[in-house]
């Protein structure tokens, strides 16, 4: 496929996370653009938003690994390429060691020198606080704590402010599902999402679109649907099931909820 229809003007490379101009509708990175005032084509000021049918796009388009040169997907590359076994500048995780190289490499490394970061006496490590712990938060006005569940959304196991017929028991979790209004926020703050954008309860981030008022995640997964390429929207068509509960109970669940930027 031509990829000079997705090239950004700033790099002339692929859009990466590309974005679309409100002024001349051009397509950028989203790191590119961010390093000007005005359109770099019509001088222009503008606002910019994520244009992800044009993601989804060059996310399927081939490209060779610069290390070991097999063909993947753009969108499967950026994993792969976190840990190419040809690649040779991987760093060792230890605070203050400098040591680099492949993955085998750096992980033979770690168990010879490092082995004590792993392997320690049950008896002599300390008693954390709970809420020093990585995914644990305490509640807004509360004395409970908050776990990231297994959906990646926080949950405190307290009542919901309305009752959710369609999808719950009308409590925060535990691990899943639907979560109150604080828990909701530190979704929101921990994600730094932009004014507008919740986390629906499958752990998708999800914003009402200007063309429909309805939410949509922008996720695959309506698969069985055959009226629709197979994605929750991102701005039109039919919503996945998570969205369109998130829809019921925005207004009523999270109208306490406020954004950082």
């Amino acid at each position: 496929m031509d990829t000079e229809a997705f090239e950004c003007p700033i790099c002339y490379d692929v859009a990466e996370d590309a974005v679309e101009t409100s002024c001349c509708h051009q397509l950028f990175c989203e790191k590119c653009i961010k390093c000007v005032e005005t359109c770099p084509l019509c001088r222009k000021s503008f606002k910019v938003t994520p244009n992800f049918s044009i993601r989804r796009i060059i996310g399927t388009l081939k490209i060779n690994c610069e290390y070991c040169h097999d063909e993947f997907s753009r969108a499967d590359l950026k994993h792969h390429i976190k840990l190419c076994p040809l690649r040779d500048d991987l760093l060792c995780c230890r605070t203050g060691c400098v040591f680099k190289g492949n993955k085998e490499a750096v992980i033979n490394h770690f168990i010879a020198c490092h082995i004590d970061c792993i392997l320690r006496d049950p008896t002599t490590v300390p008693t954390a606080n709970p809420v020093d712990l990585i995914g644990i938060r305490r509640v807004a006005d509360s004395t409970r704590l908050a776990r990231i569940g297994s959906t990646g959304k926080y949950y405190c196991g307290g009542r919901l402010y309305t009752s959710h017929p369609r999808c719950c028991d009308g409590r925060c979790g535990v691990d899943n599902g639907c979560n109150c209004v604080k828990c909701m926020q530190l979704d929101i703050n921990s994600r730094k999402l932009p004014h507008g954008y919740y986390v629906n309860r499958e752990g998708a981030i999800s914003r009402r679109s200007s063309e429909t008022n309805h939410f949509y995640c922008g996720r695959g997964v309506l698969h069985n649907d055959n009226f629709c390429d197979g994605y929750c929207g991102p701005s039109n068509g039919p919503q996945c099931r998570a969205c369109e509960i998130l829809e019921d109970t925005v207004s009523s669940e999270y109208g306490e909820v406020k954004w950082q930027n």
